[in-house]
């Protein structure tokens, strides 16, 4: 995949008009109401806190002036004894200002917990989702314009390779992404009404020691049905999700299965292509009549073979193999793989290979004791 520094270079080029670059209209819409949201919770949430805020330091001010009158009634037994008393008042309107204030962070801050959370990975998520949708517009147009320059048919396969991992990578992660702004749209309505209800009902249990005037309030409660704020988690937990590529991985597999491998966008603007994106429009990945085995197989027949990729890579690493083994890198297998050359190694799930050489897809490594090529999608990093 490319490189942070690569993907910036991109963005000046396709920002300048140099290159390719979509934007996902679909996506935008959902996000935009999705953060919108949040940040009228957090808003109303940042108020609340300043308002407790305000009532403490008012509190405080308060018992200050009561000790004040004490040391202001020092000769005057009658006058001081009303001015303790006023003290012990004060205290008390602290002590149940704290108990009020304690069930406000119960009942609506701890409760929302789970909702910014939700969020925080959503916008981390995010970050990722851009990565992809660069390499996604970067690879297309490479491949692009290997058809348009007419280049070998080795390059246009290898470059097409790319571009659909990259695209596979992208959308799998948006789809997911737009499911669960969704659903947690759908739930933002089933937030608001509780979250009155608990601030008017924070506002009422202070009546007991607030002006005469907050007994207004209380008219809000029985107006409304009192509900508890319960955020469930909505979202796609981290190890299911499209952020992994293992998941991906299954879920493409399970799509080429079922005849349903079909990544599109309705809303998907695409500028400066040199041809046209296949997920703008239907993707049929497949004939009707060809099954899930016949496809794989004639994907397989149009990937360059392991030998072909020595011829290339031999002439530049034979000198540097000689000269020093370099320190081998550690790698897990994600599939079961059965070699199909002589100097390919077969792979089981979970088997831990030896990576001495990356080149291209296939990668020089050792596993079991048995060296040879082993292709690069089938590994995740364990270093």
């Amino acid at each position: 995949m490319l490189s942070d520094v690569e993907r910036k270079v991109y963005q000046i080029k396709s920002a300048a008009k140099w290159a390719e670059k979509s934007t996902d209209v679909d996506f935008n819409e959902v996000y935009s109401v999705t953060q919108s949201n949040y940040e009228k919770i957090i808003a109303t949430l940042l108020k609340l806190r300043h308002y407790n805020i305000s009532l403490k330091e008012n509190i405080q001010k308060k018992l200050e002036l009561a000790h004040a009158m004490v040391e202001l009634s020092e000769e005057n037994i009658e006058l001081n004894t009303i001015a303790t008393k006023y003290v012990t008042t004060c205290q008390c309107l602290s002590l149940g200002l704290d108990d009020c204030l304690n069930q406000e962070e119960e009942h609506i801050f701890w409760q929302l917990r789970d909702y910014t959370e939700q969020y925080k990975v959503l916008e981390q998520r995010l970050l990722l989702l851009n990565k992809r949708h660069i390499d996604m517009d970067r690879f297309h147009n490479s491949y692009a314009a290997n058809i348009m320059k007419k280049k070998p048919s080795k390059s246009i396969t290898l470059s097409k390779a790319k571009y659909e991992q990259a695209r596979d990578f992208f959308f799998y992660l948006r789809n997911e992404m737009i499911d669960d702004m969704k659903k947690m749209n759908d739930n933002f309505k089933k937030i608001v009404e509780p979250l009155f209800v608990q601030i008017f009902r924070s506002d009422l249990l202070t009546r007991d020691f607030q002006v005469e005037t907050l007994r207004s309030w209380e008219n809000f409660l029985p107006s409304l049905k009192e509900k508890v704020i319960e955020v469930t988690w909505l979202i796609t937990p981290d190890q299911s999700s499209c952020v992994l590529p293992e998941v991906i991985y299954e879920k493409r597999k399970d799509d080429i299965n079922r005849g349903g491998y079909n990544l599109k966008a309705t809303k998907m603007v695409v500028e400066n292509a040199l041809i046209s994106p296949d997920y703008i429009t239907d993707i049929p990945m497949m004939p009707i009549n060809e099954t899930p085995q016949e496809h794989t197989q004639a994907i397989n027949s149009i990937q360059p073979s392991p030998t072909q990729i020595i011829e290339v890579v031999e002439t530049n690493t034979a000198d540097t193999l000689k000269q020093s083994t370099p320190q081998p890198q550690r790698y897990r297998v994600l599939y079961d793989y059965e070699a199909t050359e002589d100097d390919e190694v077969s792979l089981k799930k979970d088997d831990i290979v030896l990576v001495y050489v990356k080149s291209g897809d296939w990668w020089e490594g050792e596993v079991n004791g048995l060296h040879g090529l082993v292709p690069s999608n089938f590994l995740f990093a364990v270093d």
